[in-house]
């Protein structure tokens, strides 16, 4: 399991920065039944890709935030990983991954289903 970041509670931090307001970590809830994790209607995008300093993953494609015309910047978790998950949870998408939102992986297009953590290895 990846444990990635909630994209709400993301946005809260960084308008919280921005704002010049401190950050206040949001209580973590406790989570009893396992399987209510592992079955997580969370539609996520997952590289594996060491794509170099100075470098990062953009996705482009279809579903909500996406389009074919301009990127959206994935989310450093470690490295050789980046993630990104749709505003909404539970949604497909088309996707591609593109280096620094210029040259698009060779692998081509992907359809990720709802709910599904997909992970792929990008080629450029």
């Amino acid at each position: 399991d990846l444990d990635l970041p909630d994209p709400q509670e993301t946005i809260r931090k960084v308008d919280a920065l921005l704002a010049g307001e401190k950050i206040s970590e949001k209580p973590t809830l406790k989570i009893e039944n396992e399987e209510k994790l592992k079955n997580s209607d969370l539609t996520s995008v997952i590289a594996n890709v060491m794509i170099g300093i100075g470098n990062k993953p953009y996705l482009r494609g279809e579903g909500p935030g996406l389009s074919w015309d301009e990127g959206v910047p994935m989310n450093f978790i470690e490295i050789g990983k980046w993630a990104w998950s749709p505003s909404r949870r539970n949604t497909s998408l088309t996707i591609q991954v593109y280096r620094n939102d210029e040259d698009p992986d060779t692998s081509g297009k992907f359809e990720v289903k709802p709910g599904e953590k997909f992970e792929l290895t990008p080629k450029f």
